[in-house]
């Protein structure tokens, strides 16, 4: 029986105008393995699987109209049309990418009766953006009876070759004839927001309706109220982890600690204790703060507390500055005074007379360099106080190495003392801000000792003097060349100590000790320069104790600081993002505990070296280094979020030393505008800029949980880098607008100048001018020029960055392209008969699925669900996790893990968690 509609007139002045909705009233037809359906999009979709076509089979939707009356001619039908296959000649510079042409074998056809008013190819160009409306003048008048039909049409069988269809094979090597897949022809079709309309009217379709959903929740939620400021708890307890044995001096902890949105005004209101109650004084500096102004991060520095335990106490600080330090600045220089270290550093030279409780242990702090060839003395043109005490002190010196024809670079040395111990520490860092690239043969601290050492001890024995302990490759150090087993080399003597943090794998090292100097050199090349290209950084850490220690105590606190760790309140402040432990995903962590426990980084494929350190090879390729690939920063701390185990603190800490020296651009490259850049992977460190490298997320969490304002400074140049040169603003790929995307967010959150929140929403509107928004898809090219559709795990790169955005700002159309890319995803890539199965990794069909993608991708959902109040993206949500736990597949630690502890926030807040252990999958998309 027919299905007939009269449409009831919508007046627009002398027009009129009716919607047809997809979901009503249509019948479907098939022929062959066609298969058609209503989505959540309100479009109706036609899909022919991953098989040859054969003449004659077809998707039809028809259903019967009557036109009113009252209707005037011209009558018109508008409508939205779609498909992810794509005809157009493959570009021959795309390497293996697979293209099979079909051109003239498959028509998208609209009907009136047995008329075809509208024809097109299905191997029509598949172009960014969302298509325009199509609009057909209609062959009916008013009050006629007529069947509209629409029609994806099998013309001629894919195993007959027409004159313009192509083929390539991802491997060349593979001939048509010799492939079982060569004559498949995969298509889906979508139709929506037909209208028919007489000639004075254009339509206005509503598109998907979870943009209405989306707006709705908008309106309820912005603008957002000011915090009201939340109850804090009374008392945190965080597990003090030494990283070695207690020294008797103490050792200094240096970390950032989150708070509450709304709990915390004045850092004074907060403080520290033992479990006993003893109050701990801590010197505290604001990192960070909330959208009310109250803190968010808090740089805190004290003595490591006795016991295992430090508690944070939501109350008034009344502990008491120690005896402090002070660096008392003036026009001649710094002074560096307390009942501890003391020293002075005149301006235009570095420190002389360093001593401890009143003592002189060296007589001054010098700086010599070997670079091309030429010695030279360092001289600071800066000296200034960083920070002042009472528990600790930074004073900072820079300048420029000079020779007496040119300049080789500028240097900068923090030293930092704390108050009532023997350390001092050294951040020694040379930058290569020259044209050129630099030979460095020798960069090293040379501090003559007031009295002589006496005995020396390197390890478990006596060394005589002079001494020289040495690391040139990654095998054994060694003592006057007799090689050592220890992997941590401390020289102690009578009234003192030096530790060079990573001294073994930041090779070559030297430290040299006689009875007149200690001489510390972090660039030992000799004969066998290091190179630093332009751009290029090297920091070094390295300390020193003006006094009896324990080497062994000392060498370890410095190579792993105490730590104070609590995951779960870390997590629970929303400092980092949304965001749970563990626990909410039990399964997880285990095993990558378990892959990676007790491994150093060279198990793990890294290499040592000190412009490798710790790098690895992107591909396997011989000289080419992935440079921080897919933000492998970000994915480790995210590791120590949900777990809260220090071993995953101490390797990002040494990965963001690479990043923040090699892979970041502190300076202009000749002939490239790349300053404030990371090298994306390529070859020798020096890759150009990669978009989708470009994201700053791991070095803003780094600088939040450490201080450290090189990181802060780097994701600021990163951002300036993507607003200067437009990065990938202009690019048709998903994962290039992530990645600066991503930066710009961070450097807003970071500064909130407004100059970032403007280049933050230009970028949304170019995305949104690319993406479909009426399919909710970004259409482009990954494993297959001819199906061009969302790719999953390339989309998804931008869910956190948009998600993040919108909280920040409130712009709406991030959020809009958030859900939508969510909602392409849950309509396209999860198959309509066997909802477990989803293409997470490409929607090319030679592709496989790839389920270790599932928790790059899973956030989206449960944030649209969050964004519209939907149940139909919780619901789908729900059924990727479920079937995510049959396979429990998933990346390292090191490769697109980074928003799993958004991930664990969504699934504790469902209850939901995995208990069967999976594989971890080893990949390098």
């Amino acid at each position: 029986m027919l299905v007939s509609l009269l449409f009831p007139l919508i007046s627009n002045g002398a027009s009129n105008i009716a919607y047809l909705d997809v979901k009503q009233d249509w019948r479907l037809e098939a022929v062959g393995p066609w298969k058609a359906r209503s989505d959540h999009r309100a479009l109706l979709a036609m899909h022919h699987p991953w098989s040859a076509s054969e003449a004659g089979n077809f998707s039809l939707a028809w259903r019967t109209i009557t036109i009113p009356e009252s209707w005037q001619e011209p009558i018109f039908l508008s409508f939205y049309q779609s498909d992810d296959y794509h005809g157009v000649k493959p570009d021959p510079d795309a390497g293996t990418l697979e293209a099979q042409g079909f051109i003239g074998h498959r028509f998208k056809r609209v009907l009136v009766d047995n008329e075809v008013i509208w024809n097109r190819d299905v191997a029509d160009a598949v172009a960014p953006g969302t298509p325009a409306m199509e609009c057909v003048a209609l062959p009916v008048h008013p009050g006629q009876r007529f069947r509209l039909g629409l029609l994806v049409f099998d013309d001629t069988p894919s195993t007959v070759l027409l004159p313009e269809d192509y083929y390539r094979h991802p491997d060349f090597g593979t001939s048509r004839e010799n492939d079982a897949s060569a004559y498949s022809f995969r298509t889906s079709v979508f139709w929506g927001d037909l209208t028919l309309h007489t000639g004075d009217v254009t339509p206005s379709p509503e598109g998907r309706p979870s943009q209405q959903r989306m707006a709705a929740a908008h309106r309820e939620r912005w603008p957002a109220p000011e915090p009201e400021g939340k109850a804090a708890p009374d008392k945190v307890r965080f597990r003090l982890d030494l990283g070695g044995p207690r020294l008797e001096p103490g050792f200094p902890l240096h970390m950032g600690i989150p708070l509450p949105e709304g709990a915390v005004s004045d850092p004074g209101d907060i403080r520290f204790q033992t479990a006993e109650g003893k109050a701990i004084y801590t010197q505290k500096r604001v990192l960070n703060t909330w959208r009310d102004g109250t803190v968010r991060w808090l740089q805190v520095d004290m003595a490591a507390p006795n016991g295992d335990v430090a508690v944070l106490a939501f109350a008034r600080d009344e502990a008491r500055a120690p005896g402090g330090m002070e660096a008392e600045a003036s026009p001649t220089g710094v002074r560096v005074k307390s009942a501890g270290i003391s020293y002075e550093a005149p301006l235009g030279n570095f420190p002389h007379t360093l001593q401890y409780r009143n003592v002189p242990r060296f007589s001054e702090l010098r700086v010599r360099a070997v670079v091309q060839g030429e010695s030279l003395e360092a001289v600071p043109s800066v000296v200034q106080a960083q920070e002042d005490g009472p528990f600790s002190t930074t004073v900072l010196l820079e300048g420029t190495l000079e020779a007496s024809m040119r300049s080789y670079g500028q240097f900068s040395l923090a030293l930092t003392s704390f108050d009532g111990m023997p350390w001092l520490k050294g951040n020694f860092r040379l930058i290569n801000t020259e044209n050129d690239a630099l030979a460095v043969s020798s960069l090293a601290l040379l501090l003559p000792f007031a009295t002589p050492p006496g005995v020396l001890r390197v390890g478990a024995g006596e060394v005589e003097l002079p001494c020289t302990i040495e690391q040139r490759d990654a095998g054994a150090a060694t003592v006057n060349g007799e090689p050592v087993a220890d992997t941590l080399v401390v020289p102690a003597w009578e009234h003192g100590a030096v530790v060079i943090r990573n001294f073994a794998p930041l090779y070559p090292k030297r430290i040299t000790i006689n009875k007149e100097a200690l001489e510390v050199d972090v660039v030992a090349g000799g004969s066998v320069p290091v190179i630093f290209t332009p751009g290029e950084a090297k920091t070094h850490e390295i300390w020193l104790a003006l006094d009896r220690v324990d080497p062994v105590a000392f060498g370890k606190s410095v190579q792993s600081p105490p730590l104070l760790i609590n995951a779960a309140y870390v997590a629970g402040t929303s400092a980092v993002g949304p965001a749970a432990t563990v626990a909410a995903m039990p399964a997880i962590m285990g095993p990558l505990t378990a892959q990676y426990a007790g491994k150093s980084w060279q198990d793990l494929g890294f290499e040592s070296g000190l412009r490798h350190f710790p790098g690895t090879r992107h591909l396997a390729q011989p000289d080419s280094w992935a440079n921080n690939y897919n933000d492998r920063l970000g994915s480790l701390l995210a590791a120590w979020l949900l777990s809260g185990d220090r071993a995953w603190f101490d390797r990002a800490c040494d990965l963001a030393g690479h990043v923040l020296d090699v892979v970041y651009i502190h300076a202009d490259v000749p002939g490239n505008d790349w300053a404030g850049a990371m090298h994306g992977p390529g070859q020798n460190h020096v890759g150009p800029p990669w978009n989708p490298a470009l994201r700053t997320s791991g070095l803003a969490l780094y600088y939040s949980l450490t201080g450290d304002t090189a990181a802060r400074d780097a994701l600021l140049g990163t951002a300036e880098f993507c607003r200067r040169t437009k990065a990938g603003l202009r690019h048709l790929g998903s994962r290039h607008h992530a990645g600066p995307m991503d930066a710009i967010y961070n450097a807003y959150d970071q500064s909130e100048e407004p100059v970032w929140l403007d280049e933050g929403t230009a970028r949304i509107q170019a995305m949104l001018g690319i993406a479909d928004m009426r399919r909710g898809v970004w259409s482009e090219v990954f494993g297959s020029e001819s199906y061009r559709a969302g790719v999953p795990w390339m989309s998804m790169q931008l869910a956190e960055p948009l998600y993040r955005w919108y909280m920040e700002t409130g712009d709406v159309q991030a959020a809009q392209l958030l859900v939508a890319l969510a909602e392409g995803f849950i309509c396209e890539q999860i198959a309509w008969d066997d909802p477990a199965q989803a293409a997470y990794y490409s929607p090319a069909p030679r592709q496989e699925a790839k389920p270790e993608f599932a928790l790059q991708v899973l956030p989206a959902l449960f944030a649209a669900h969050e964004l519209t109040g939907d149940t139909f993206f919780l619901d789908a949500a729900k059924q990727q996790w479920d079937a995510w736990c049959q396979t429990g597949t998933w990346h390292t630690a090191l490769e697109l893990f980074w928003q799993t502890p958004w991930l664990c926030a969504y699934l504790e807040k469902h209850g939901l968690s995995a208990e069967a252990e999976g594989p971890v999958v080893e990949t390098n998309p």
